[in-house]
């Protein structure tokens, strides 16, 4: 016991089991093996599956999801065609199982750019009125100025107005971007 009162881990009573301490786990590389109390035998355990799992959770397929997205695949692996097989997945194979490839042209750089200006364009629009961000939203999902006018209760000509206002403001706000 160490001079505090309290048990350390380094301590020789934990190598001897006691009553209390009737789990043990045994240490890695070769260092023997400790008796620890039903909790810390539970909390270790934890420790471990979620290791584990985690170490599954790798190994398994991604599937595509939403919205061009990918998740692990959840199914039995067994019956997987892809991975326990010996068939890994690969660009290629995606090709030829969907038919989805980028253009020759495609350049990463590029979308990259257009993403993150994608982003601060929205989050540029999340600052403006909340019946601005509606508008602009409609807009962006194509509705016609008559269907947005309709919808948020405005004339068609006060949609048209707000519409150049908020696309003016926002090129102003993004001019340096």
């Amino acid at each position: 016991m160490a001079k505090d009162g309290k048990n350390r881990l380094d301590d020789e009573d934990y190598r001897v089991p006691t009553e209390e301490r009737c789990f043990y786990i045994d240490l890695e590389g070769g260092g023997g093996r400790i008796w620890v109390n039903k909790e810390d035998f539970r909390n270790y355990r934890r420790i471990i599956e979620a290791e584990w799992q985690a170490t599954i959770d790798e190994s398994r397929c991604l599937i595509p999801a939403e919205r061009g997205l990918y998740k692990r695949c959840r199914e039995k692996c067994s019956e997987c065609p892809l991975k326990r097989t010996g068939n890994n997945i690969s660009y290629d194979s995606i090709i030829e199982n969907t038919g989805n490839e980028l253009p020759d042209d495609f350049d990463m750089r590029v979308h990259l750019e257009y993403e993150e200006a994608r982003e601060k364009l929205w989050e540029e629009v999340s600052q403006l009125s909340e019946l601005d961000q509606r508008i602009l939203r409609l807009y962006n999902e194509d509705f016609t100025e008559r269907e947005i006018a309709k919808e948020v209760g405005l004339s068609q000509k006060a949609v048209n107005l707000r519409i150049h206002k908020c696309i003016s403001l926002l090129k102003e706000k993004l001019k340096d971007f």
